[in-house]
């Protein structure tokens, strides 16, 4: 089998032969009448007013929480169902000192995940065994790895970090051993598979949710922080110290591209604010690491060159080593891992590239004309990677795509998409015929794992299924029409605010852009 590794990597991966125009699409001119109350009460330039107005928020105390957030704006624990029992059950383990195990997934928001509740139930009391499955040994999600890891730890709890809501057999085998569950998730649960009975399932996203529609967009780290402040004060404990690991909560609801709206605005800005003063010997080391320790922690930098280097460990070695940073408190452990990460990183990087040129030739020797779903698969592309590639894919092509690593006979996939289009419900039709093992993701970013022989059946129905769901071959560039308009925009304290918990990786919430007029 070729190996990517063993390619020739080229310093830059070549262009595709066609590539779709970019075209800019402009949002719709807000109210007058609104922006003139918004530029009125909060006494904000007519340029920001308008901005603010063009994204959505509509009444001034819309805006106000948008461009003034403070920790008073989140919802309290219990608005997540099923949270006071898990943190009942949790609080009565801290007590007595038992084993719970903290059950993460191999990215950014899984390890920070796993991360802060091991920090906050060790402090409790609880013995806590962190867990994460190996990307290509054991997979994605709760599966028989964590089963057999949680029983050979004698544990009387697990918790899951990021992933759990479709593990229905795990779930039933871990029951079945006297274990109590806790699923803690933010992925959106299978169409047809319902959910796991267990002791409790929080997550914000499931069908009968009360949770606030504006917040169902948190990320993993953000549940898991919800349910870390609701163990706190069952037992009394200092709520300032889980206050204080805000810094990981940001770092991973930055990393997952979590929308920096509402809850998640709040979490970022102040986690962003933490994280340049972190109290973590393990973030302290990653900051250095990456040259970023004399230069201000902006969402971009989280995003583009803190993120990547935990997400090497979990691509390319073992995503525990990223817990083990996170957790530590020696200053000499944290550099160690630290400059393995550095290391990692950079392996990935060379990967990636060798990836991209693969997966360019596959796209030039399709007919872009025909293709509204993209598929694409070898054998030798490192399971690791191939999420990266997909979303340059994407970016290439303006096309939902899905890369698939294949290795004795099984395709292990992973997919991006393009905003208008809802990846998650696509792949849920793919499933509906009977194409994948299993599957999971939300709407922007999914993966699969399949039997190899039906790789072109599930190329055509990925297709089919973006054709009639109008998947448009179209690269745009939004931006508002209150500011395409203007000729100048001074940059003013309003419009630091508005943009300072914004960047390119921000979803929802991109950092505005102008058109120069002509």
């Amino acid at each position: 089998m070729r190996s990517v590794t063993s390619l020739a990597v080229p310093t830059v991966a070549p262009r595709l032969r066609i590539r779709p125009q970019p075209r800019w699409v402009y949002a719709t001119a807000p109210d007058a009448a609104i922006v003139d109350r918004i530029e009125a009460e909060l006494r904000l330039p007519h340029t920001i007013a308008r901005l603010i107005a063009a994204r959505g928020h509509a009444l001034p105390d819309d805006a106000r929480r948008f461009l003034r957030p403070r920790l008073e704006q989140l919802h309290q624990p219990d608005r997540l169902a099923g949270v006071e029992v898990a943190a009942e059950r949790l609080a009565r383990a801290c007590r007595v000192g038992e084993t719970v195990l903290v059950h993460g997934d191999y990215d950014v928001d899984g390890m920070c995940s796993t991360a802060l509740l091991t920090r906050v139930l060790r402090a409790h009391g609880a013995r806590v065994v962190p867990f994460i499955p190996h990307r290509v040994s054991d997979g994605y999600d709760l599966t028989d790895a964590g089963v057999r890891a949680a029983i050979e730890a004698r544990a009387t709890v697990v918790v899951t970090c990021d992933c759990g809501t479709s593990a229905l057999r795990p779930v039933s085998d871990l029951c079945a051993a006297g274990i109590d569950v806790i699923i803690s998730d933010h992925h959106l649960p299978g169409r047809s598979h319902g959910l796991p009975s267990c002791l409790a399932v929080l997550n914000p996203n499931l069908p009968d949710s009360t949770y606030p529609d504006a917040d169902r967009g948190l990320a993993a780290v953000g549940v898991a922080y919800k349910l870390a402040l609701a163990v706190t004060r069952v037992l009394g404990g200092n709520e300032n110290a889980v206050l204080r690991l805000l810094d990981l909560v940001a770092l991973a609801t930055i990393a997952d591209i979590a929308p920096l709206r509402g809850e998640n605005r709040v979490l970022a800005r102040y986690g962003l604010r933490m994280l340049a003063e972190s109290t973590l010997p393990g973030l302290r080391a990653l900051v250095r690491a990456t040259g970023l320790d004399a230069k201000p922690l902006t969402a971009g930098r989280v995003g583009f060159i803190l993120a990547p280097r935990l997400n090497a460990v979990g691509r390319l070695a073992h995503a525990l080593r990223g817990v083990e940073l996170l957790t530590t408190d020696d200053e000499h452990e944290a550099n160690t891992i630290a400059r393995e990460l550095e290391e990692l990183n950079r392996r990935r990087q060379d990967i990636d590239r060798a990836t991209l040129v693969d997966a360019r030739r596959q796209i030039d020797a399709l007919d872009l004309d025909s293709t509204y779903g993209i598929v694409l698969h070898a054998e030798g592309w490192h399971p690791g990677v191939i999420g990266i590639v997909a979303s340059r894919v994407v970016e290439d092509t303006a096309r939902p795509a899905v890369l698939v690593a294949v290795e004795g006979g099984v395709g292990k996939g992973s997919g991006r998409s393009i905003p208008a289009f809802d990846l998650h419900a696509a792949l849920s039709e793919c499933d509906a015929a009977g194409l994948f093992q299993r599957f999971g993701g939300h709407r922007a970013a999914a993966g699969v794992t399949l039997d190899a022989a039906k790789l072109p059946a599930f190329a055509e129905r990925f297709n089919d299924v973006a054709r009639a769901r109008g998947s448009r071959p179209t690269i745009s560039f939004p931006s508002c029409a209150s500011i395409s308009s203007c000729r100048s925009t001074r940059r003013t304290r309003s419009w630091s605010r508005c943009c300072g918990t914004s960047s390119r990786s921000a979803s929802a919430t991109p950092r505005p852009c102008s058109r120069r007029a002509v």
